[in-house]
């Protein structure tokens, strides 16, 4: 078994897609959760932990993906793979400390790329869609503002380990010049960042990276490492009748503030499908106001869906309910926290009356609160049907998911994914097709 290890549960469903499109059984559970994977190792290829520690302290971070690393060698997980964010949000110096130290392992690989959604490294630079990786929107994070561009400077002011890089034109030298490369740079760095800017370099160096029991990066680098492994089941998972063939509506859920996850609102609110933009601020200013709002969306949510109407609920389109709600007196942590604490609460609600079987969710906290709320701990990767999205199974319930981080996917990409997730989008997913 590979074991992978994620800071959140939008990227712990990114890199699953990336295996479970190369034919293997890969399966996504809480960090809460980790006691009941020993009740599908014999049926997993992949075993994947959500850490949920993006946003942690260091600290904490390190202690979870610590305890993580120990679960998956408990399991007998013959490769370890720490899963980073591509816009390298997070604690990844402190997590791949964690790793290494658990694994007892002096030296590790990062390939922070992922070039099908135009996140390159070049020189050591981190691109989005060729831009320096600073001057993004990722500049503005609210949590984690990317301030710099140069990879190695970035990673070593998080952990202690030396840093080094192997520039583009080694890897495009060929598998032979990049483990001469790499069998160097161990004698002077712990962590070494390679360069990567088109799909045809991550299959370089997945056949480097192949050999070593533990390495780092973004999910892409997940696409590749099953051509060279013995882990392919090439089974195919199947949707339940009851859950592909029933009438209700779809529900999508946007905590994301990106303007990628606005777009992608907008575009929903064009075609067809109902928007409710929820208004944290009356949270803070006015709760009983908040309140009557509150179960007025949701009413009207059940209904909808009710009727076969798909329905989008959001905290983020509204850009100046956004900035006031930056400007409350709290920890924007808590403030984010609480966010996503409402969101989840309103999916609840509107469970309780209708059996929801379709839900898709944008953003990674929501999407970790959210499964929370719902009792969803564990999921069964099926189908990417966007770059680094794929639609999964909730274990235990009779549910599609779909967790997309913030960034990801096109314009189209809510009603592009409520076409797939039924039977006439993915026919060959559903039970008895």
């Amino acid at each position: 078994m590979i074991g992978v290890i994620a800071d959140d549960l939008t990227g712990a469903n990114d890199v699953g897609s990336m295996f479970a499109k190369n034919g293997c059984i890969t399966r996504v559970f809480l960090f809460e959760a980790m006691d009941k994977i020993v009740e599908y190792t014999d049926k997993t290829d992949v075993i994947i932990i959500d850490t949920n520690s993006r946003y942690d302290d260091k600290n904490l971070a390190y202690e979870k993906v610590k305890k993580a690393a120990n679960k998956l060698l408990s399991l007998g997980c013959k490769f370890i793979y720490k899963k980073i964010d591509s816009t390298l949000r997070g604690n990844i110096g402190s997590e791949i400390e964690a790793v290494m130290n658990e694994c007892n392992c002096k030296f590790i690989i990062l390939v922070p790329a992922f070039p099908k959604n135009n996140r390159t490294t070049k020189n050591g630079y981190h691109y989005i869609n060729e831009i320096l990786l600073e001057n993004t929107e990722r500049n503005k994070d609210i949590i984690h503002p990317m301030k710099d561009s140069y990879l190695p400077k970035i990673i070593s002011s998080q952990t202690q380990l030396k840093v080094g890089l192997i520039t583009l034109d080694i890897v495009r030298d060929g598998v032979a010049k990049l483990k001469e490369a790499i069998e160097t740079a161990k004698n002077k760095f712990q962590i070494v960042i390679i360069d990567t800017v088109l799909q045809d370099d991550l299959k370089i160096i997945a056949q480097v990276v192949s050999d070593m029991p533990v390495f780092a990066g973004s999910s892409a680098l997940a696409e590749e490492l099953p051509c060279h492994s013995e882990l392919v089941s090439e089974s195919i998972c199947k949707i339940p009748k009851q859950v592909s063939n029933d009438t209700l509506g779809t529900l999508i859920v946007v905590g994301s503030a990106t303007e990628v996850s606005r777009k992608q609102t907008l575009f929903a609110k064009k075609n067809d499908i109902e928007v409710f933009q929820i208004n944290t601020n009356l949270l803070w200013s006015d709760p009983d106001k908040f309140n009557i709002e509150i179960n007025t969306i949701i009413d009207a949510t059940i209904d909808l869906i009710k009727s076969g109407k798909n329905v989008l609920i959001t905290s983020a389109l509204d850009k100046g309910i956004i900035e006031k709600t930056k400007e409350l007196d709290a920890d924007i942590k808590t403030i984010c926290e609480k966010v996503s604490e409402v969101l989840a609460e309103t999916v609840f609600k509107v469970s309780k009356k209708i059996n929801i079987t379709k839900l898709i969710i944008a953003g990674g906290d929501t999407a970790v609160t959210v499964c929370r709320k719902l009792g969803i701990i564990c999921s069964l990767i099926l189908k990417e049907i966007q770059p680094g999205v794929p639609v999964s199974l909730a274990m235990e319930k009779e549910m599609l998911l779909v967790l997309k981080s913030g960034g990801f996917g096109t314009e189209d990409f809510f009603t592009d994914a409520i076409s797939k997730i039924t039977r006439e989008g993915h026919p060959e997913l559903v039970s008895g097709s």
